[in-house]
C-alpha cells in the first residue's frame, strides 16, 4: 500500500474523494473499516471479546482517549508491529515505516 501513495504523490495524482483514495489504495476493506468498530473488526480477525476488554480498551483509552467503537481504520497502523524503520526521513529523526 505506501509504495502506491508514494507514486501517486510522484505523479501528482489527485483523488476526487477519500473513499476513491482508499479504494484505490486498499479496496473494499478500507473503506468498510472506516465504517466498522474497531471492535468488531478485531472480533471478525478472531481477537477475544476478553482480550479486547482487557487490554485493547485500556490502551485506546490511556494512549488516545478514545474506547473502542472507534472506527477501525483510524487505528488500524497501531496494531502494525513496530519493530523495524522502513527509512528515515532526511534531517529529522522520524521514521517512515514501509507496511
Amino acid at each position: 500500500m505506501p509504495h502506491r501513495i508514494y507514486k501517486y504523490q510522484a505523479h501528482g495524482y489527485a483523488f476526487s474523494s477519500v473513499e476513491e483514495l482508499l479504494d484505490s489504495l486498499g479496496g473494499s476493506g478500507f473503506i468498510n473499516m472506516t465504517r466498522r468498530p474497531l471492535s468488531d473488526s478485531l472480533l471478525e480477525l478472531g481477537v477475544s471479546q476478553r482480550f479486547i476488554d482487557e487490554v485493547i480498551a485500556p490502551v485506546m483509552r490511556v494512549n488516545y482517549g478514545q474506547n473502542v467503537s472507534i472506527p477501525a481504520f483510524a487505528l488500524s497502523l497501531w496494531l502494525v508491529p513496530r519493530t523495524t524503520c522502513g527509512r528515515w526521513k532526511e534531517g529529522t529523526n522520524m521514521c517512515v515505516r514501509d507496511y
